[in-house]
């Protein structure tokens, strides 16, 4: 086996079992929506997810997605929420959730903190979610208790829903470059019995 075909094999190998991508939502166009008793209330919003918050609903209820969490939090104290407080439907939909280019699927959702009363009432009973849509049933926030700034952050748990091409492509350099070195091998050997 020359040094060519050597390389060939361990950059192949190496590389193709060491390539990862970590799923971020970071500069995926995604969707926002806010429900009442199942049908849309608002939206649904189209945003591209980058630094800072995403958007809001009737500037009281803000959305931030990051890479792999999101994030629902109060922009007004309770006195401020009349409108809403009554709505035991309430629930806030985010979908599109495409974690380009690694294209993942969502694989489980949990509540990672809530702070303040109205918040905390949020558990992981209250999520579900689809291969890209998280559902965060709000019907039990506490809106008379919700103070500036209080939230609540939803962990997403990904899987990779395809192979990544540079993974795929590097393996199958390695396997060439194996079976080339193989195969030139046993030429090699044949010559030197005859």
């Amino acid at each position: 086996m020359n040094i060519i075909s050597k390389a060939l094999v361990v950059l192949g190998c190496l590389t193709g079992f060491t390539v990862a991508a970590h799923a971020s939502l970071i500069g995926d166009e995604i969707s926002a929506e806010l429900l009442l008793n199942g049908s849309t209330f608002d939206g649904p919003n189209v945003h591209t997810v980058g630094a800072g918050v995403e958007g809001n609903w009737f500037g009281q209820i803000a959305y931030d997605l990051a890479t792999d969490t999101i994030t629902v939090s109060s922009l007004q104290d309770a006195a401020q929420y009349p409108n809403i407080s009554w709505r035991s439907g309430l629930a806030f939909s985010f979908f599109d959730l495409d974690w380009l280019p690694t294209l993942d699927q969502i694989i489980g959702v949990s509540v990672l903190s809530a702070t303040g009363a109205g918040w905390s009432l949020i558990d992981d009973s209250d999520l579900s979610f689809t291969a890209n849509s998280v559902l965060i049933d709000a019907s039990k926030i506490a809106f008379a208790q919700v103070a500036l700034d209080q939230q609540v952050t939803i962990q997403l748990q990904t899987r990779h829903a395809v192979p990544l091409a540079n993974t795929v492509a590097l393996t199958s350099i390695g396997f060439l470059g194996l079976v080339w070195s193989r195969r030139r091998g046993s030429l090699h050997q044949k010559r030197c019995t005859h």
